[in-house]
């Protein structure tokens, strides 16, 4: 999973720090995280450290909130170089 951090500027999420940060979006605690993963809280507290890092913010609160940005201003994906199906009207 990836999520832009700037204009063209990406970075790679692990399924484990994906997952931590949708469940920071839904306002759960670090112990319901922890609880809901079957890990320890210090492991939740290590996870969070590191997408902080990556997001190159400076804690939880901004992690969700470029979380959110992206995921609410995402441009619709298009296929690059496609050629368009021709109409009837459009045919030569």
């Amino acid at each position: 999973r990836h999520i832009r951090i700037g204009t063209g500027t990406s970075v790679s999420l692990t399924e484990r720090e994906w997952m931590i940060l949708q469940l920071l979006d839904q306002g759960e605690s670090t112990t319901a995280i922890a609880s809901s993963l079957f890990v320890a809280p210090v492991t939740v507290r290590s996870h969070i450290l590191a997408l902080n890092r990556k997001l190159s913010v400076r804690n939880r609160e901004e992690a969700v909130a470029l979380f959110r940005s992206q995921r609410l201003g995402q441009e619709p994906r298009t296929a690059p170089d496609v050629e368009p199906i021709p109409t009837p009207d459009t045919e030569r």
